[in-house]
């Protein structure tokens, strides 16, 4: 019976707690370079009260706000706004694009009126200013109650003296709604201005709409690099309808505007790091003195409190199962950028498919939690995929729109655009050779194959908008000659 029992806790010992330790240069591989991602503003690391050097992000990240001038932040603005303006931002044709969608006149009206131009106003000003300003809490920042207490609104989250050291799965995320909701207002107005034939208000708003997708990640988890590439994305939907409707009203200058903020615009890539920075955080609190982790503080997933204190063990004196679950979280996530580059590699295999390669590695432990913590990594890297391809479609049809602005008549080919009009590769991401384009009597229409690389004429279907969903016959998306709201139903 001993020799029974030996051999049972020898099997379990292995099969749940056992990992091998990291060798040398897995060790160098270890712990990420937080100054990329932070920017060089903050540091997971913090000093304590008492001097020591201690693992916070939360409190990296909202001490360095602390330390930013008021009128450099756009939240303080922006959320007085949305919190005070309930009939603008929650109106429900808000982010229409079609004057005969319901609601659509009284939206209108609302925008037109002297207040609605005050809020379009002051809302275009904060989202140009360098920094969102948000702050990460359990509870409601003070910035969003001082708002609500201004309107009247009741706030049930309010506490004056928040957790210093919340887990970054409680923390509330408050910006990423008004942001979204941000960018529909602007939608609406710049449609509206459309409608008008005002092209140099259309062109400002879709700019400020660009530029201020950067708000989204400064706290740059993959969730707000997701909503970066939205408004990415509805900004460029803008673009193609206006110049599907509208050509007749732009000057050589304003597309060129579009294109430059196009261009310019936050990187489009998948920013691994950022991800790897909330799992770090994640697994911290976790972790008990031994440098392991504690069961007794595994609670905090289902909303327990257990692991309020994260560990601030250094990296390297991690026990070696903790340290193998890092790594193996970051080899997935840099795969994951990987996949999420252009032009597109069938021959790469998934993040998903990494970590089916490597959780043998971890205890039983580290495999549940990189089961419970992972997102869907490779949709999220064909979302960025498809980002791209979108901003290189864009500006492929407003070189060509440029293009006919200087001869009269649209080039014959891709090929045939000025030089100086097309500073860039047109890729196709599914082939890595040149977009296709079509010359019809309704204009241009330009478009990618889809992952079967058969040149289907332009046809499209639904389902195709992820690189990686099951291919139909069809290619990936049209730009320009296209009804954007049958391209984009949901938007």
């Amino acid at each position: 019976m001993i020799l029974v029992a030996a051999g049972v806790w020898i099997w379990a010992y292995y099969t749940f707690y056992h990992t091998e330790p990291l060798g040398e240069t897995e060790m160098v591989e270890l712990t990420p370079d937080w100054s990329g991602v932070t920017r060089g503003n903050w540091s997971p690391w913090v000093t304590g009260a008492d001097g020591a050097i201690e693992w916070g992000p939360i409190r990296g990240f909202n001490g360095w706000l602390a330390g930013v001038p008021e009128e450099e932040k756009a939240w303080p603005v922006l959320i007085d706004l949305v919190i005070g303006h309930p009939e603008l931002f929650e109106h429900e044709a808000l982010g229409d694009i079609s004057s005969e969608s319901e609601g659509w006149g009284e939206l209108a009206e609302l925008i037109e009126s002297p207040e609605g131009v005050l809020v379009v106003d002051q809302m275009v000003e904060a989202l140009r200013r360098p920094v969102l300003g948000c702050g990460l809490y359990v509870s409601t920042g003070t910035y969003q109650h001082r708002a609500m207490v201004k309107h009247g609104v009741v706030d049930t989250q309010w506490d004056p003296s928040p957790d210093l050291d919340p887990l970054g799965l409680d923390i509330l995320l408050p910006a990423l709604g008004p942001l979204r909701g941000s960018t529909k207002l602007l939608k609406s107005v710049a449609f509206n201005e459309l409608v008008d034939g005002d092209a140099d208000r259309f062109v400002e708003l879709v700019v400020v709409m660009i530029d201020s997708a950067r708000h989204a990640e400064e706290y740059p988890v993959l969730i707000g690099q997701l909503v970066r590439i939205a408004m990415v994305s509805v900004a460029c939907d803008m673009v193609l309808l206006a110049l599907e409707q509208h050509p007749e009203l732009f000057t050589d200058e304003q597309l060129a505007q579009l294109s430059d903020a196009i261009r310019r615009s936050p990187r489009t890539g998948f920013w691994w790091e950022g991800e790897a920075l909330f799992f770090h955080d994640a697994i911290r609190h976790m972790v008990g003195a031994n440098g392991a982790i504690d069961p007794a503080k595994i609670d905090i997933l289902k909303g327990g409190s257990g692991g309020s204190v994260p560990s601030s063990i250094p990296d390297a004196q991690l026990h070696s199962s903790i340290q193998r679950l890092m790594l193996v979280y970051k080899s997935v996530l840099k795969q994951a950028e990987v996949c999420s580059e252009v032009p597109w590699d069938p021959s790469l295999v998934s993040p998903e498919v990494v970590f089916d390669e490597q959780k043998d590695s971890l205890d039983k432990v580290g495999e549940i939690l990189m089961d419970v913590l992972m997102p869907a990594m490779g949709q999220a890297a064909a979302r960025f995929q498809g980002s791209v391809q979108e901003s290189i479609g864009t500006r492929v049809v407003i070189a060509l729109h440029r293009h006919r602005l200087r001869h009269g008549a649209f080039p014959a080919s891709i090929d045939g655009i000025d030089d100086d009009l097309l500073d860039f590769e047109p890729t196709d991401i599914f082939t890595g050779g040149q977009l296709r384009y079509v010359l019809g009597e309704d204009g241009p229409m330009v478009y990618a194959l889809g992952q079967d690389r058969d040149d289907d004429g332009g046809r499209y279907a639904s389902g195709v908008m992820s690189v990686r969903a099951d291919p139909a016959d069809a290619d990936w998306p049209m730009f320009s000659n296209s009804k954007i709201e049958e391209l984009y139903p949901d938007d």
